[in-house]
């Protein structure tokens, strides 16, 4: 029996993962990344194979990644923010925590909200400022309902986050955390993470002016790279055309 995903590896009851539809390889499940046997039995093959496309696109975002920039406040720890301007990428990482790297299009980004003692303060993008936290952001808003009537007076702040709004399946709120412990206001911490905060929402401003003009698309070019490396990734595995044929095609549409 094949597996339902790649069409290429022979499963057996040893090595063989169930999903909400059928069966798929243990190799598929494992170039994902991190994901948990809850997840993994709730999904259908369809939305494996997505998966599986998504991470080797961002293999090949990594491949071409050249940082022209990197965000690293003074006195942070927690996030780093790597601008690639030239192929307008870009990553966050977390050095205290381990995962791995995903690969953001310019493109991918679609605004940011900044909390401040689990109040919404700035909104940038196509985000809207009606949205309170929670309608939009889901851990975000948690962070702000959780805070309800338990606000600071003035002379302390408890948090900062700015919540980031993407069109990436399963990636869809980034949070960077700035605060994450009460300190006084205008105390060296507060300071520091203040101008944190304005590093990050200034390289994502740049991120978001540096877009593609929508305007200059042609009919023809609704279609994202990863729409057409889909509808290729079908015909390889209906054996319309060979894997050799899709890589090569995949290396052209991502320019690669």
């Amino acid at each position: 029996m094949l597996c339902t995903c790649c069409n290429q590896t022979e499963i057996n009851m040893l090595d063989r993962v169930k999903l909400r539809d059928g069966y798929v390889c243990l190799k598929c499940i494992m170039s994902i990344g991190t994901i948990t046997p809850r997840l993994v039995q709730s999904l259908a093959v369809s939305e494996v194979k997505e998966l599986v496309l998504s991470a080797e696109e961002n293999a090949e975002r990594l491949s071409t990644f050249s940082e022209t920039k990197l965000i690293k406040p003074a006195g942070q720890q927690m996030f780093l923010i790597h601008i690639d301007s030239n192929n307008k990428m870009f990553t966050i990482d977390y050095p205290l925590v381990k995962r791995s790297t995903f690969v953001f299009l310019f493109d991918d980004l679609i605004g940011y909200e900044v909390f401040e003692n689990g109040g919404l303060t700035e909104t940038s993008g196509g985000i809207g400022a009606a949205v309170a936290g929670g309608v939009l952001f889901g851990a975000a808003g948690a962070i702000a309902g959780s805070n309800v009537g338990k606000k600071k007076g003035k002379s302390f702040i408890s948090n900062i986050t700015v919540a980031l709004s993407t069109n990436v399946l399963n990636r869809n709120l980034i949070e960077i955390p700035i605060l994450v412990r009460e300190t006084k206001v205008n105390s060296p911490e507060h300071i520091r993470a203040r101008n944190a905060k304005r590093e990050v929402t200034s390289i994502l401003d740049y991120v978001l002016s540096n877009k593609s003009d929508p305007s200059n698309a042609t009919p023809s070019e609704t279609y994202s790279e990863a729409d057409e490396i889909r509808k290729f990734k079908l015909l390889a595995d209906e054996g319309i055309i060979t894997e050799e044929e899709f890589q090569l095609k995949k290396k052209q549409l991502l320019g690669i």
